[in-house]
């Protein structure tokens, strides 16, 4: 095993509670090749943050929370005259104590204390109205959508990424995702301009329709709106078409501060379209996806992620790890197990309006649909951005075979017999792992990702969806039929192999060689040109 002082450090940024899960894993798996030693940064708040930090440093990784400082602060030379009145008031009162009586010394200290108490008072009150004054000009300033403002906030992203690299000087950078919202361009940035690789490990799936579906009745993102002209103008691969409509990704307020300092990505409707140097994609289908929504074929390496060799122990010992789990819940050993991830709230409502008053209507009809399922174990799996204490009851129904699932879902999917989820990424999962599954599309997204596989049945109306689920759930050759489908296409859907930690480990590595011999720090590296036909919808085509 290499000397710790020879392992090779790799930086994991982590923005939410997804990026953890993937991440940790990772973590986990460069401390098992006794190779590397991974670091954590979590950047954004969150609910769990706290629970996910204790973790990392239950399990000896090094962990910082930004605002934290990287290394122990030195005291300055410069805060040194501020003693200078504390030492003068102490050599005041040593000498009173000695050369003044004591009646005297008293009544000057009676004295002494009250003006003291008084003037302490007025500074206390100064203080408030001055720390008052502080958070009411700091909220007006984060509500502004200035362009100074998204500006400012965008150098200081940038300027403290560099601060981060130089300081812990990683060999390696790695994000679980580029995303224009988080700024994480400035990363990749940051990262070149130290002749610091950067790699991708994508955690989940997306196109350009998904964010465009959320944004398509917000004001704010329609190009033809007066703030977004010079933006759709300037730079049109901000514009995107969809159902008619075009779209900027962000308001030009936004956005063209990311353009100015050059931490934009190359197609910002894209997911993961990214200056970084790689993109370590799980599955051949990751792979064509992504070089159909444009990104370059030579940033995509196939190798697999530390998810799938999680799996892949998971069905190798399925039985053994579902019994456990059982019995950790109180159900049924001989039961099978139907996962059923919720869906979250999102702003397409109006489409789910035409079936349902609201959304909560809607998680009741999915639970009811649920408890008329008999001989099955059914596991709930909630979204990131959902509330544990609003399905806590759930919990407490045990003994009539429902209850939440523990957050890790891809290994809750290795387990499971059906998964039922409404156009979710991690769809891809349950087919690599040879899982039937039905697609509820609640919200009427109609997303293509996954029509091509032949064991999902997607749905819209809640008329089909219960025949869809009685079936499947009854009909035992109608579930061979998709389970076998599902079988015949695993390979191209995910590398349930058990070698994807060796595959990321040597990706890692050439990556680190490469920077290593390079003669010159790198630039942020120019990648083709894709023509704005690119970022139009399927659907408006």
């Amino acid at each position: 095993m290499p000397h710790p002082d020879m392992k090779r450090r790799v930086l994991l940024i982590i923005y939410n509670a997804a990026h953890f899960r993937e991440l940790f894993r990772l973590a986990k798996m460069l401390i098992s090749s006794g190779l590397y030693v991974p670091m954590i940064l979590f950047v954004s708040p969150y609910p769990t943050l706290g629970e996910h930090y204790q973790c990392c440093l239950d399990y000896g990784i090094n962990t910082w929370v930004r605002g934290q400082p990287l290394v122990p602060r030195k005291r300055a030379w410069w805060t040194t005259p501020l003693l200078l009145p504390s030492l003068l008031v102490n050599a005041v009162r040593f000498m009173a104590r000695w050369a003044l009586p004591t009646f005297l010394r008293k009544l000057l200290m009676g004295s002494v204390a009250k003006v003291r108490k008084r003037l302490l008072l007025i500074w206390i009150q100064i203080a408030d109205h001055l720390r008052e004054t502080k958070l009411r000009f700091l909220e007006r300033l984060r509500a502004s959508d200035l362009v100074l403002v998204h500006l400012i906030r965008a150098y200081k992203q940038l300027r403290y990424c560099r601060h981060v690299c130089k300081i812990l000087r990683p060999d390696l950078v790695v994000l679980a995702e580029d995303n224009v919202e988080y700024i994480s361009g400035a990363w990749v940035r940051a990262a070149h301009f130290l002749q610091i690789p950067v790699l991708i490990v994508p955690y989940c799936l997306a196109g350009a329709e998904e964010p465009a579906a959320v944004y398509l009745h917000d004001a704010r993102h329609h190009a033809d709106a007066q703030k977004n002209r010079s933006l759709a103008r300037l730079y049109p691969h901000w514009v995107y078409e969809y159902q008619g409509r075009r779209l900027v990704r962000l308001p030009a307020s936004r956005a063209l501060p990311l353009e100015w300092l050059r931490i934009s990505s190359p197609l910002p409707w894209l997911m993961n379209s990214t200056y970084a140097d790689a993109i370590a994609v799980e599955s051949p289908f990751m792979k064509n996806f992504y070089q159909r929504q444009g990104i370059s074929p030579s940033q995509l390496v196939i190798t697999g992620t530390a998810s799938d060799d999680m799996m892949y122990r998971v069905l190798e010992n399925l039985h053994c790890y579902r019994n456990e789990l059982y019995a950790q819940y109180g159900m049924l050993p001989d039961r099978p197990m139907l996962l059923c991830a919720l869906p979250p709230i999102t702003s397409a409502m109006s489409a789910l309006r035409e079936e349902f008053l609201d959304y909560q209507e809607m998680i009741r009809f999915w639970l009811d649909s649920l408890r008329k399922i008999e001989g099955y174990n059914i596991f709930i799996s909630l979204h990131p951005t959902m509330n544990y204490w609003d399905f806590a009851f759930l919990d407490e129904g045990g003994w009539w075979g429902i209850a939440i699932a523990p957050p890790d879902t891809s290994r809750m999917i290795a387990l499971c017999d059906i998964y039922i989820a409404s156009v979710s990424s991690t769809i891809r999962w349950a087919i690599a792992c040879g899982k039937p599954v039905i697609n509820y599309d609640v919200y009427r997204f109609r997303f293509p990702d996954f029509r091509p596989a032949r064991g999902v049945v997607t749905v819209e109306k809640k008329e089909d969806f219960r025949r869809v689920l009685w079936r499947l759930t009854s009909d035992s050759r109608y579930y061979q039929v998709l389970q076998q489908a599902q079988l015949e296409s695993r390979k191209y859907w995910g590398m349930i192999d058990g070698k994807s930690d060796e595959r990321l480990l040597a990706l890692m590595g050439r990556l680190i060689a490469q920077y290593q011999h390079a003669p010159q720090p790198s630039a942020t590296r120019k990648l083709p040109y894709f023509p704005r036909a690119v970022f139009r919808s399927k659907q408006a085509a």
